[in-house]
């Protein structure tokens, strides 16, 4: 039988028995040593308690999350997903971003491209930066870099998903940043 982590990892992050092999392996480093605030969890935010993952185990967590999304098939969405795997997440760019800040840092919530910025840290990450154009609606953009991995969910990049979250290459990414979008990062990351 698989040990708690495991179980809660799985349950939380990745859904779908494809995916839950691959996450269930990628994921349980990352939240071993995170607090839980009960193994019956369903959700990486239902976790008020747990402590945000820093360093190298947060973000392998987030790009093991990112991974998973982007194979997914889910479709861009400017409504509160109520279930799969963005479940209480926005499927478009900010609400994308926000739920990877959230697999390690529970308390960071559904923020948009304008409120970010407020949440995070100015520059570039050591393990993570969140490139933003924090400006409302359609002007605004989020894409994130997560240990070398680019990822973003609204630019069009991928036509199984309708525009949902994906992996893109790193000059798709530099096209985008050059559009007058600045850096942050989570603190630790």
């Amino acid at each position: 039988m698989p040990d708690a982590n495991l179980v809660l990892v799985a349950g939380a992050v990745v859904a779908g028995a494809v995916i839950i092999d691959y996450g269930v392996r990628a994921l349980k480093p990352a939240f071993a040593s995170a607090q839980t605030a009960s193994s019956s969890s369903s959700s990486p935010s239902s976790s008020a308690a747990a402590q945000p993952s820093t360093g190298p185990a947060g973000a392998e967590a987030m790009l093991a999350a990112a991974t998973a999304a982007s194979t997914a098939d889910i479709p861009y969405s400017t409504s509160v997903q109520t279930s799969g795997l963005l479940a209480g997440f926005r499927a478009d760019c900010s609400g994308f971003v926000s739920w990877l800040v959230n697999i390690a840092d529970p308390s960071f919530g559904d923020q948009t491209t304008v409120t970010m910025p407020s949440s995070l840290q100015a520059g570039q990450g050591q393990y993570v930066t969140i490139w933003d154009r924090p400006q409302a609606g359609a002007a605004g953009h989020a894409i994130i870099e997560i240990l070398g991995s680019w990822f973003e969910s609204g630019g069009g990049t991928n036509a199984t998903t309708g525009g949902g979250p994906t992996e893109i290459t790193a000059a798709q990414a530099d096209q985008e940043i050059s559009g007058d979008m600045s850096p942050y990062h989570p603190a630790g990351l």
